[in-house]
């Protein structure tokens, strides 16, 4: 028995059709497929680009230093504060979040009478797909305002109002 080639068993299930659309959406999802991949190699291409013509001008052993200014006249380009500030914004965020997500959950699952589940249950799944850029516009336009009247001296830029 003959093993076919995924190329013949498209031409023979496209030859099978009759309606245009049905011959046509296999080139059509082969296409989007290809041109995903030219994309992905694309943002690899630029990356790599980017990041060899960015370490030609910045010594990797500055990258590692706690100095971050880089609108300075001598500029300087250490990620530690980054990562630093990245990290405690996650932990801040986690302690708000997990223990209201946890609560939520439970209540819905356990607690909840089944007209609140079908009310509650899409609400959250529709917060669930808004986009955290979004909530970090509603968290420095707000939360930050609000967080300055109840902190005083409190600036702009904190490490509270992104947690």
């Amino acid at each position: 028995m003959e093993q076919k080639n995924v190329r013949d068993m498209i031409r023979e299930n496209i030859k099978a059709k009759k309606y245009f659309s049905d011959r046509a959406m296999p080139y059509f999802f082969m296409s989007m497929a290809f041109i995903s991949v030219i994309v992905t190699f694309g943002i690899i291409y630029t990356l790599i680009f980017d990041s060899v013509k960015f370490f030609s001008q910045i010594p990797i052993k500055e990258i590692f230093s706690t100095d971050l200014n880089p609108l300075a006249q001598n500029p300087t380009f250490g990620f530690i504060p980054l990562i630093t500030a990245t990290l405690l914004v996650t932990l801040i965020a986690m302690l708000v979040a997990v223990p209201i997500g946890m609560a939520a959950a439970i209540h819905l699952s356990q607690f909840a009478t089944e007209r609140k589940r079908r009310i509650l249950k899409p609400v959250l799944e529709v917060l669930a797909g808004i986009p955290t850029i979004v909530y970090g516009f509603f968290a420095y336009s707000f939360v930050t305002p609000l967080l300055a009247m109840l902190i005083p001296g409190l600036g702009a830029k904190n490490i509270l109002s992104p947690g």
